[in-house]
């Protein structure tokens, strides 16, 4: 058999493994949209209906989300979305050609994905010897030890949308810059 048919057969077989999925998710969606809009909401401090002292940050408690569709959402220089204990995650909205600036973390460990958009991370041992670059586009990652200077510069055409994740927390819970001189 030519490999044509092969790649046929393949891709059809994809699709439609791809609408079965998602005609279950679809399903699963209202189901559990069902749930929640039968619930009372009395107790969960993150329901839009109930008072909220911080909408933005949900560490300490499960937290389900798509970062990438959250991260684009957001409009803030830096957003902490979830800070626990142990580890915090924020969103940050870089305008074109901006940056993070150059800055360390002494005493923690940082994960930055890149949600959206595409970036150059500069790293190195000090200030003033940033000598490794590293191109970054929407889905890629850098790990920054702690102790590392970085810089994340926006390079694309458009805002640049980040997640971030530090352990330990780096940022107070409910964190919220709306630009970044904040």
């Amino acid at each position: 058999m030519d490999k044509n048919y092969h790649n046929h057969i393949l891709n059809n077989t994809c699709r439609a493994h791809d609408r079965g999925v998602q005609g279950r998710m679809e399903k699963e969606r209202a189901v559990l949209e069902n749930i929640v809009e039968n619930q009372d909401c009395s107790l969960n401090k993150y329901c839009d209906a109930c008072e909220i002292k911080c909408r933005n940050d949900h560490g300490g408690e499960v937290y389900c989300t798509n970062t990438g569709s959250i991260a684009f959402k957001n409009k803030n220089y830096r957003e902490s979305v979830w800070t626990g204990r142990y580890l915090q995650m924020t969103l940050m909205s870089i305008p074109c050609g901006e940056d993070i600036g150059v800055e360390v973390h002494t005493d923690t460990d940082q994960y930055i994905r890149v949600e959206h958009g595409c970036a150059v991370a500069i790293t190195g041992h000090s200030r003033d010897a940033l000598c490794r670059k590293c191109r970054l586009n929407t889905g890629d990652a850098i790990f920054v030890p702690a102790g590392t200077w970085h810089n994340i510069v926006n390079v694309g055409r458009r805002d640049l949308k980040l997640s971030s994740v530090y352990a330990p927390p780096h940022h107070p819970k409910c964190t919220v810059e709306r630009m970044k001189s904040e």
